[in-house]
Protein backbone atom coordinates (compact mmCIF):
# COMPACT_ATOMS: atom_id res chain seq x y z
CA UNK A 1 0.00 0.00 0.00
CA UNK A 2 0.79 3.49 -0.37
CA UNK A 3 2.44 5.21 2.83
CA UNK A 4 -0.49 7.10 4.53
CA UNK A 5 0.55 10.67 5.54
CA UNK A 6 -1.59 13.42 7.40
CA UNK A 7 -2.55 16.21 5.52
CA UNK A 8 -1.68 19.63 6.87
CA UNK A 9 -5.04 21.82 7.49
CA UNK A 10 -4.00 24.20 4.03
CA UNK A 11 -5.00 23.88 0.73
CA UNK A 12 -8.90 22.95 0.70
CA UNK A 13 -9.77 19.61 -1.20
CA UNK A 14 -12.84 21.37 -2.71
CA UNK A 15 -12.72 24.90 -4.65
CA UNK A 16 -13.53 27.93 -3.26
CA UNK A 17 -16.33 28.04 -6.03
CA UNK A 18 -17.36 27.12 -9.42
CA UNK A 19 -18.93 29.34 -11.94
CA UNK A 20 -21.18 27.65 -14.65
CA UNK A 21 -21.93 30.23 -17.91
CA UNK A 22 -23.81 29.96 -20.87
CA UNK A 23 -24.21 31.40 -24.41
CA UNK A 24 -27.32 30.81 -25.85
CA UNK A 25 -26.19 33.32 -28.73
CA UNK A 26 -23.34 30.90 -29.32
CA UNK A 27 -24.58 27.59 -28.17
CA UNK A 28 -21.44 27.19 -25.67
CA UNK A 29 -21.29 26.68 -22.05
CA UNK A 30 -18.41 26.75 -19.77
CA UNK A 31 -17.15 26.90 -16.07
CA UNK A 32 -14.72 29.08 -14.01
CA UNK A 33 -13.14 27.60 -11.28
CA UNK A 34 -11.37 29.34 -8.10
CA UNK A 35 -9.71 26.86 -6.22
CA UNK A 36 -8.57 29.46 -3.68
CA UNK A 37 -7.64 33.22 -3.65
CA UNK A 38 -4.18 34.17 -3.07
CA UNK A 39 -2.78 37.84 -2.03
CA UNK A 40 -3.06 38.76 -5.65
CA UNK A 41 -6.49 36.87 -6.46
CA UNK A 42 -6.34 33.58 -8.77
CA UNK A 43 -4.46 33.00 -12.04
CA UNK A 44 -5.37 30.01 -14.49
CA UNK A 45 -5.52 29.03 -18.41
CA UNK A 46 -8.73 29.19 -20.22
CA UNK A 47 -8.90 25.89 -22.27
CA UNK A 48 -11.27 25.36 -25.22
CA UNK A 49 -13.05 21.37 -26.08
CA UNK A 50 -15.61 19.84 -26.73
CA UNK A 51 -16.06 17.42 -23.91
CA UNK A 52 -14.69 20.10 -21.74
CA UNK A 53 -16.43 19.13 -17.86
CA UNK A 54 -16.52 20.35 -14.37
CA UNK A 55 -14.72 17.68 -12.86
CA UNK A 56 -11.52 18.22 -15.60
CA UNK A 57 -11.77 22.04 -15.08
CA UNK A 58 -11.81 22.19 -10.80
CA UNK A 59 -8.75 18.85 -10.76
CA UNK A 60 -6.40 21.39 -12.83
CA UNK A 61 -7.64 24.37 -10.95
CA UNK A 62 -6.47 22.11 -7.30
CA UNK A 63 -3.44 21.85 -9.32
CA UNK A 64 -2.53 25.17 -9.91
CA UNK A 65 -3.36 25.97 -6.23
CA UNK A 66 -0.52 23.04 -5.23
CA UNK A 67 1.73 24.93 -7.91
CA UNK A 68 1.43 28.42 -6.51
CA UNK A 69 1.62 27.40 -3.23
CA UNK A 70 5.02 25.09 -3.32
CA UNK A 71 6.96 27.84 -5.16
CA UNK A 72 5.84 30.22 -2.94
CA UNK A 73 3.47 32.54 -5.00
CA UNK A 74 0.97 34.51 -3.10
CA UNK A 75 -1.69 33.59 -5.96
CA UNK A 76 -4.90 31.27 -5.63
CA UNK A 77 -5.60 28.55 -8.00
CA UNK A 78 -7.81 28.43 -10.89
CA UNK A 79 -9.02 27.01 -14.26
CA UNK A 80 -11.94 27.81 -17.01
CA UNK A 81 -12.69 26.25 -20.41
CA UNK A 82 -15.47 26.41 -22.98
CA UNK A 83 -17.05 23.81 -24.11
CA UNK A 84 -17.85 24.11 -28.08
CA UNK A 85 -16.48 22.83 -31.20
CA UNK A 86 -13.13 24.62 -31.86
CA UNK A 87 -15.00 25.36 -35.67
CA UNK A 88 -18.39 26.37 -34.58
CA UNK A 89 -18.75 29.95 -35.48
CA UNK A 90 -17.02 32.99 -35.60
CA UNK A 91 -13.82 32.35 -32.60
CA UNK A 92 -13.00 36.17 -32.04
CA UNK A 93 -16.48 36.87 -31.56
CA UNK A 94 -17.25 33.81 -29.25
CA UNK A 95 -14.12 34.82 -27.43
CA UNK A 96 -15.35 38.36 -26.86
CA UNK A 97 -18.86 37.23 -25.54
CA UNK A 98 -17.04 34.85 -23.19
CA UNK A 99 -14.74 37.65 -21.93
CA UNK A 100 -17.89 40.05 -21.65
CA UNK A 101 -20.05 37.22 -19.72
CA UNK A 102 -17.06 36.95 -17.19
CA UNK A 103 -15.69 40.62 -17.25
CA UNK A 104 -16.85 41.05 -13.33
CA UNK A 105 -14.25 38.22 -12.31
CA UNK A 106 -11.08 39.63 -14.29
CA UNK A 107 -12.36 43.04 -13.15
CA UNK A 108 -12.45 42.59 -9.61
CA UNK A 109 -8.96 40.40 -9.83
CA UNK A 110 -10.83 37.29 -8.96
CA UNK A 111 -9.48 35.22 -11.72
CA UNK A 112 -6.82 36.19 -14.43
CA UNK A 113 -7.29 34.15 -17.31
CA UNK A 114 -3.97 32.76 -19.17
CA UNK A 115 -3.13 30.73 -22.20
CA UNK A 116 -4.11 26.87 -22.30
CA UNK A 117 -5.28 24.11 -24.67
CA UNK A 118 -6.59 25.49 -27.62
CA UNK A 119 -6.66 28.89 -26.28
CA UNK A 120 -3.29 30.68 -28.03
CA UNK A 121 -1.91 33.98 -27.01
CA UNK A 122 -3.69 35.57 -29.52
CA UNK A 123 -7.21 34.84 -28.01
CA UNK A 124 -5.62 36.00 -25.06
CA UNK A 125 -5.41 39.14 -26.66
CA UNK A 126 -8.61 39.06 -27.89
CA UNK A 127 -9.96 38.22 -24.70
CA UNK A 128 -8.57 41.33 -22.56
CA UNK A 129 -9.25 43.90 -25.45
CA UNK A 130 -12.96 42.95 -25.90
CA UNK A 131 -12.41 44.32 -21.84
CA UNK A 132 -10.32 47.23 -23.15
CA UNK A 133 -7.12 45.75 -21.45
CA UNK A 134 -4.15 44.54 -22.38
CA UNK A 135 -1.85 41.61 -22.54
CA UNK A 136 1.39 40.22 -23.78
CA UNK A 137 0.76 39.56 -27.04
CA UNK A 138 2.90 35.85 -27.16
CA UNK A 139 2.24 34.76 -23.59
CA UNK A 140 1.63 31.19 -24.66
CA UNK A 141 5.18 31.34 -26.39
CA UNK A 142 6.85 32.50 -22.92
CA UNK A 143 5.26 30.39 -20.85
CA UNK A 144 5.70 26.90 -22.53
CA UNK A 145 9.39 27.51 -23.04
CA UNK A 146 9.40 28.26 -19.12
CA UNK A 147 7.22 25.04 -18.49
CA UNK A 148 9.60 22.91 -20.95
CA UNK A 149 12.66 24.32 -19.23
CA UNK A 150 11.57 22.79 -15.75
CA UNK A 151 10.52 19.74 -17.08
CA UNK A 152 13.69 18.80 -19.02
CA UNK A 153 15.61 20.20 -15.80
CA UNK A 154 13.28 18.14 -13.98
CA UNK A 155 14.39 15.36 -16.38
CA UNK A 156 17.83 15.55 -15.75
CA UNK A 157 17.67 15.22 -11.86
CA UNK A 158 15.99 11.99 -12.45
CA UNK A 159 18.56 10.96 -14.59
CA UNK A 160 21.82 12.03 -12.08
CA UNK A 161 20.22 10.62 -9.80
CA UNK A 162 19.27 7.42 -11.69
CA UNK A 163 23.25 7.70 -12.34
CA UNK A 164 22.22 6.97 -15.96
CA UNK A 165 23.52 8.81 -19.61
CA UNK A 166 20.54 10.83 -21.50
CA UNK A 167 21.43 8.03 -24.56
CA UNK A 168 20.50 5.47 -22.73
CA UNK A 169 17.36 6.67 -21.42
CA UNK A 170 14.23 5.50 -24.15
CA UNK A 171 10.96 8.09 -23.85
CA UNK A 172 7.14 8.03 -25.10
CA UNK A 173 5.91 11.30 -25.07
CA UNK A 174 2.02 11.35 -24.90
CA UNK A 175 0.37 14.80 -26.28
CA UNK A 176 2.66 16.94 -28.30
CA UNK A 177 1.70 20.62 -28.19
CA UNK A 178 3.59 24.04 -27.41
CA UNK A 179 5.82 22.81 -24.89
CA UNK A 180 6.59 19.64 -26.10
CA UNK A 181 7.76 21.39 -29.04
CA UNK A 182 10.29 23.14 -26.63
CA UNK A 183 11.05 20.24 -24.59
CA UNK A 184 11.90 17.52 -27.49
CA UNK A 185 14.55 20.53 -29.14
CA UNK A 186 15.86 19.56 -25.80
CA UNK A 187 16.03 16.34 -25.32
CA UNK A 188 16.92 16.06 -29.02
CA UNK A 189 20.13 18.10 -28.45
CA UNK A 190 21.04 16.08 -25.21
CA UNK A 191 20.81 12.87 -26.40
CA UNK A 192 17.67 11.48 -25.59
CA UNK A 193 15.97 8.27 -27.52
CA UNK A 194 12.38 9.20 -27.94
CA UNK A 195 10.77 5.86 -29.04
CA UNK A 196 6.82 7.07 -29.48
CA UNK A 197 4.96 9.79 -29.47
CA UNK A 198 1.26 10.42 -29.69
CA UNK A 199 -1.22 13.34 -30.71
CA UNK A 200 -5.29 13.49 -30.81
CA UNK A 201 -5.02 12.13 -34.21
CA UNK A 202 -3.06 9.12 -33.70
CA UNK A 203 0.90 7.97 -32.43
CA UNK A 204 3.69 6.14 -34.22
CA UNK A 205 6.48 4.57 -32.63
CA UNK A 206 10.09 3.57 -33.44
CA UNK A 207 11.40 1.03 -31.04
CA UNK A 208 15.18 2.21 -32.31
CA UNK A 209 14.67 5.60 -31.36
CA UNK A 210 12.46 8.35 -33.73
CA UNK A 211 14.33 10.83 -36.05
CA UNK A 212 13.08 14.17 -33.89
CA UNK A 213 14.46 16.43 -36.24
CA UNK A 214 12.50 15.32 -38.95
CA UNK A 215 9.34 14.69 -36.87
CA UNK A 216 9.55 18.48 -36.05
CA UNK A 217 10.22 19.47 -39.43
CA UNK A 218 6.95 17.17 -40.46
CA UNK A 219 4.94 19.14 -37.53
CA UNK A 220 5.74 22.99 -38.79
CA UNK A 221 4.77 21.93 -42.36
CA UNK A 222 1.80 19.86 -41.73
CA UNK A 223 0.61 20.41 -38.03
CA UNK A 224 -0.99 17.46 -36.18
CA UNK A 225 -1.96 15.88 -39.71
CA UNK A 226 1.77 15.07 -39.34
CA UNK A 227 1.46 11.55 -37.62
CA UNK A 228 -1.02 10.47 -40.14
CA UNK A 229 2.19 10.43 -42.60
CA UNK A 230 4.42 7.48 -43.73
CA UNK A 231 7.50 7.80 -42.21
CA UNK A 232 10.37 5.56 -40.47
CA UNK A 233 8.32 4.73 -38.00
CA UNK A 234 5.30 2.39 -37.04
CA UNK A 235 1.35 4.22 -36.71
CA UNK A 236 -0.33 3.00 -33.62
CA UNK A 237 -3.34 3.03 -31.71
CA UNK A 238 -2.85 5.93 -29.34
CA UNK A 239 -3.84 3.30 -26.64
CA UNK A 240 -0.85 0.99 -27.45
CA UNK A 241 1.20 4.10 -26.24
CA UNK A 242 1.21 3.75 -22.77
CA UNK A 243 2.04 -0.13 -22.60
CA UNK A 244 5.17 0.23 -24.61
CA UNK A 245 8.80 -0.72 -22.99
CA UNK A 246 10.57 2.64 -22.05
CA UNK A 247 12.20 4.15 -19.45
CA UNK A 248 10.03 7.63 -19.05
CA UNK A 249 6.85 8.35 -19.81
CA UNK A 250 5.85 12.44 -20.29
CA UNK A 251 2.20 12.87 -20.20
CA UNK A 252 1.01 15.85 -22.30
CA UNK A 253 -2.31 15.52 -23.07
CA UNK A 254 -5.51 16.17 -21.23
CA UNK A 255 -6.05 15.64 -17.57
CA UNK A 256 -6.06 12.22 -15.58
CA UNK A 257 -4.63 10.67 -19.12
CA UNK A 258 -3.61 7.82 -16.59
CA UNK A 259 -5.80 5.90 -14.89
CA UNK A 260 -6.19 3.42 -12.31
CA UNK A 261 -6.80 0.72 -15.35
CA UNK A 262 -4.32 1.26 -17.60
CA UNK A 263 -1.27 2.26 -15.15
CA UNK A 264 -1.45 -1.59 -14.61
CA UNK A 265 -0.20 -1.62 -17.65
CA UNK A 266 2.56 0.97 -18.21
CA UNK A 267 6.09 -0.60 -18.69
CA UNK A 268 8.42 2.14 -17.59
CA UNK A 269 10.76 3.53 -14.61
CA UNK A 270 9.28 6.95 -14.15
CA UNK A 271 6.81 9.66 -15.33
CA UNK A 272 7.45 13.16 -15.38
CA UNK A 273 4.78 15.17 -17.15
CA UNK A 274 4.10 18.26 -18.85
CA UNK A 275 0.38 18.10 -18.35
CA UNK A 276 -1.52 19.04 -15.48
CA UNK A 277 -3.30 16.30 -13.31
CA UNK A 278 -2.15 13.52 -15.67
CA UNK A 279 -2.50 10.74 -13.10
CA UNK A 280 -6.07 10.07 -10.95
CA UNK A 281 -5.05 9.38 -7.51
CA UNK A 282 -6.28 6.19 -7.99
CA UNK A 283 -3.38 5.54 -10.21
CA UNK A 284 -1.00 7.19 -8.55
CA UNK A 285 -1.29 4.61 -5.86
CA UNK A 286 -1.18 1.70 -8.18
CA UNK A 287 2.16 3.66 -9.27
CA UNK A 288 3.74 3.52 -6.46
CA UNK A 289 3.19 0.00 -5.52
CA UNK A 290 4.65 -0.94 -8.38
CA UNK A 291 7.68 1.37 -8.33
CA UNK A 292 7.26 3.56 -10.85
CA UNK A 293 8.45 6.35 -9.84
CA UNK A 294 5.97 9.66 -10.69
CA UNK A 295 7.46 13.42 -9.99
CA UNK A 296 4.49 15.98 -9.70
CA UNK A 297 2.88 17.60 -12.67
CA UNK A 298 2.68 20.88 -10.56
CA UNK A 299 6.45 20.34 -9.93
CA UNK A 300 7.63 19.08 -13.28
CA UNK A 301 6.11 21.88 -15.20
CA UNK A 302 6.08 24.57 -12.90
CA UNK A 303 8.45 26.62 -14.91
CA UNK A 304 5.48 28.63 -16.53
CA UNK A 305 5.02 29.74 -13.21
CA UNK A 306 7.83 30.75 -11.51
CA UNK A 307 10.10 30.71 -13.95
CA UNK A 308 10.40 34.38 -14.99
CA UNK A 309 11.56 35.15 -11.31
CA UNK A 310 14.73 34.24 -12.19
CA UNK A 311 17.58 36.02 -14.66
CA UNK A 312 17.75 35.07 -17.86
CA UNK A 313 20.76 34.31 -19.81
CA UNK A 314 21.90 35.89 -23.14
CA UNK A 315 21.28 33.10 -24.74
CA UNK A 316 17.75 32.65 -23.81
CA UNK A 317 17.95 30.44 -20.95
CA UNK A 318 17.72 30.54 -17.07
CA UNK A 319 20.85 28.78 -15.85
CA UNK A 320 20.53 29.45 -12.64
CA UNK A 321 16.82 28.09 -12.67
CA UNK A 322 17.81 24.81 -14.63
CA UNK A 323 20.45 24.21 -12.06
CA UNK A 324 18.72 24.96 -9.41
CA UNK A 325 15.76 22.74 -10.27
CA UNK A 326 17.97 20.13 -11.00
CA UNK A 327 19.50 19.98 -7.43
CA UNK A 328 15.86 20.12 -6.22
CA UNK A 329 14.66 16.51 -7.55
CA UNK A 330 17.69 15.22 -7.33
CA UNK A 331 17.09 16.06 -3.35
CA UNK A 332 13.34 15.06 -3.65
CA UNK A 333 14.72 11.51 -5.04
CA UNK A 334 17.00 11.06 -2.20
CA UNK A 335 14.90 12.07 0.28
CA UNK A 336 12.12 9.83 -1.43
CA UNK A 337 14.18 6.91 -1.35
CA UNK A 338 15.66 7.53 2.50
CA UNK A 339 11.99 8.07 3.99
CA UNK A 340 10.00 5.82 1.79
CA UNK A 341 7.73 8.78 1.25
CA UNK A 342 6.37 9.03 -2.16
CA UNK A 343 7.58 12.26 -3.89
CA UNK A 344 4.11 13.44 -4.26
CA UNK A 345 3.40 13.43 -0.72
CA UNK A 346 6.78 15.22 0.14
CA UNK A 347 6.04 17.54 -2.54
CA UNK A 348 2.57 18.13 -0.85
CA UNK A 349 3.59 18.99 2.10
CA UNK A 350 5.92 21.51 0.70
CA UNK A 351 3.10 23.20 -0.54
CA UNK A 352 0.43 22.97 2.04
CA UNK A 353 2.60 24.14 4.40
CA UNK A 354 3.40 27.59 2.10
CA UNK A 355 -0.32 27.80 1.41
CA UNK A 356 -0.57 28.70 5.22
CA UNK A 357 2.33 30.97 5.46
CA UNK A 358 1.14 32.80 1.65
CA UNK A 359 -2.39 33.46 3.45
CA UNK A 360 -1.58 34.15 7.02
CA UNK A 361 -2.88 30.77 8.28
CA UNK A 362 0.01 30.31 10.47
CA UNK A 363 1.04 31.08 13.81
CA UNK A 364 4.40 30.83 12.90
CA UNK A 365 5.04 33.03 10.56
CA UNK A 366 9.01 34.19 9.32
CA UNK A 367 10.40 37.27 8.90
CA UNK A 368 10.61 36.30 5.10
CA UNK A 369 6.93 35.09 5.11
CA UNK A 370 5.78 38.48 6.76
CA UNK A 371 7.08 40.45 3.80
CA UNK A 372 4.83 38.81 1.89
CA UNK A 373 1.84 39.17 3.73
CA UNK A 374 1.91 42.76 4.90
CA UNK A 375 2.39 43.76 1.16
CA UNK A 376 -1.05 45.99 0.48
CA UNK A 377 -2.80 44.70 -2.27
CA UNK A 378 -2.36 47.68 -4.21
CA UNK A 379 1.43 49.12 -4.92
CA UNK A 380 2.97 51.52 -6.72
CA UNK A 381 5.80 50.52 -9.21
CA UNK A 382 8.55 50.56 -7.10
CA UNK A 383 7.12 48.47 -4.29
CA UNK A 384 5.71 46.07 -6.98
CA UNK A 385 9.36 45.32 -7.68
CA UNK A 386 10.58 44.59 -4.35
CA UNK A 387 7.87 42.31 -4.03
CA UNK A 388 8.94 40.72 -6.74
CA UNK A 389 12.57 40.17 -5.61
CA UNK A 390 10.89 38.85 -2.20
CA UNK A 391 9.49 36.11 -4.28
CA UNK A 392 12.52 34.87 -6.37
CA UNK A 393 14.16 34.62 -3.00
CA UNK A 394 11.44 32.67 -1.23
CA UNK A 395 11.26 30.63 -4.48
CA UNK A 396 15.22 30.45 -4.35
CA UNK A 397 15.07 28.95 -0.46
CA UNK A 398 12.41 26.69 -1.40
CA UNK A 399 14.84 25.08 -4.13
CA UNK A 400 17.98 25.52 -2.38
CA UNK A 401 17.71 25.23 1.24
CA UNK A 402 16.62 21.46 1.99
CA UNK A 403 17.23 21.71 5.85
CA UNK A 404 14.88 24.59 6.56
CA UNK A 405 12.02 23.08 8.80
CA UNK A 406 9.43 24.93 6.75
CA UNK A 407 9.90 22.93 3.51
CA UNK A 408 9.14 19.37 3.89
CA UNK A 409 12.21 18.21 2.09
CA UNK A 410 14.63 18.39 4.52
CA UNK A 411 16.60 15.39 6.70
Amino acid sequence: MIESSKKISGIPDHPLFTLEFQEPDHGLEGFVCIHSLGRTGSIGGLRWAEDISRQEIEEIARTMAYKYAFFGIPTGGARAGIKISSVAGDREEIIRAVARRLEPLVRKGIWSPWTDMNFSSSDLVTFYAALGMKCIPNAREISAYRTAVSVISAIRGWVRHRNARPEDIRILMEGFGTVADYLCSFLEEEGFQMVGISNSRGAVANPSGLDMKRIMAEKKEKGSRWILSEGPWERIFRDDLLSMDADLLIPGARAHSISEENAGSLQVEAIIPIANAPCTSGSLEKLWNRGILYIPDYVANGGGVCGHLFPVAADGTSRIFSNKFTSMIERLLARSNSSGISPSILCNQVAEENFLFLTGSSNQVSGKWKKIQDVAPFLKEAKRRRERMERVQITWDILDNAGDKKISLQN
